[in-house]
């Protein structure tokens, strides 16, 4: 009997701790069997709760955008019409200058201070300071037409007073007072104001018979014209001269003029009596 009864007391233990062991896996199972619904219900109240914050975003997102977008058709409204604008003062601004310079680009001062120069158009006002009191003091576009002429003039002068110096003093003096005269003009005509057309006109002046300049935003006289070359609007337009360098018009046409009319003279006098009267008159004598 004492042989027997440790085993049985040996075997209950082992007994016990089965039943234990399966105790745990149903109060596991009837767990697991308890939280699925449970997480069921969890997991469907989040998506709940999802889709109310999705609807709820949904609809507080007009309200959120409602007043920025109004906002921002009227800035845009603005900011196109400003483009508009610029636009066309872009389109202004390439029609009134070469190589898409406008007026208010070319118009600008160089230097500041009495003597500071500017561009009107393709004319250089070299100071602006002698312009406004003498009306001197431009360069046309063409200013290499200038030069030209004064050389050929030089070298002219150079050829007849040698051979005026064989008939006199006298033969000399008038030849080198046409070729001064005929150099003075030249200057006068080339660095004179034509009559550019600058700023509005005056306020006691009748402008029912001007027209309106769109390439340089000026009123133009009556006798006036744009000129192309010069980019330009003057005063009594007669026409450009390239061998001047600038327009020819009410400021510098008296000049131009005497420029003819003394460089023809000279000519005449140096074929007529420098090359064929006077050393005839020599020979005679």
């Amino acid at each position: 009997m004492s042989a027997v009864l440790p085993e049985k007391e040996l075997e209950t233990p082992s007994n016990d701790a089965e039943l234990d062991d399966d105790e745990k896996v149903e109060n596991a199972e009837t767990e697991d069997a308890l939280k699925a619904p449970l997480s069921r219900q969890g997991s469907s109240v989040s998506k709940e709760g999802e889709n109310e914050d999705g609807l709820s975003e949904d609809q507080e997102s007009p309200k959120k955008f409602i007043e920025p977008l109004e906002i921002e058709e009227n800035d845009k409204a603005t900011e196109s019409e400003d483009d508009d604008d610029e636009d066309d003062d872009d389109d202004l601004e390439a029609l009134l200058g070469e190589n898409g310079e406008g007026r208010a680009k070319t118009q600008k001062s160089i230097k500041q201070g009495c003597c500071s120069s500017k561009r009107v158009g393709n004319v250089l006002i070299v100071c602006k300071g002698v312009h406004r009191r003498s009306g001197y003091g431009i360069v046309g576009p063409h200013w290499l037409g200038p030069i030209v002429v004064l050389l050929l003039i030089s070298w002219a002068s150079e050829f007849f007073v040698r051979r005026a110096i064989h008939l006199g003093p006298i033969s000399t003096s008038i030849c080198v007072i046409f070729m001064l005269s005929s150099v003075y003009n030249l200057l006068d005509t080339s660095f004179r104001d034509p009559g550019i057309v600058i700023g509005k006109p005056a306020i006691n002046e009748d402008i029912s018979e001007h027209r309106w300049c769109d390439f340089c935003n000026v009123y133009q006289p009556p006798d006036g014209a744009h000129c192309p070359d010069c980019n330009v609007c003057v005063s009594g337009y007669d026409h450009h001269c390239v061998w001047m360098g600038v327009c020819i018009g009410k400021g510098n046409m008296k000049p131009f003029l005497r420029f003819n009319m003394s460089w023809l003279l000279y000519l005449l006098y140096c074929i007529i009596w420098i090359s064929i009267l006077g050393p005839l008159m020599n020979k005679v004598s």
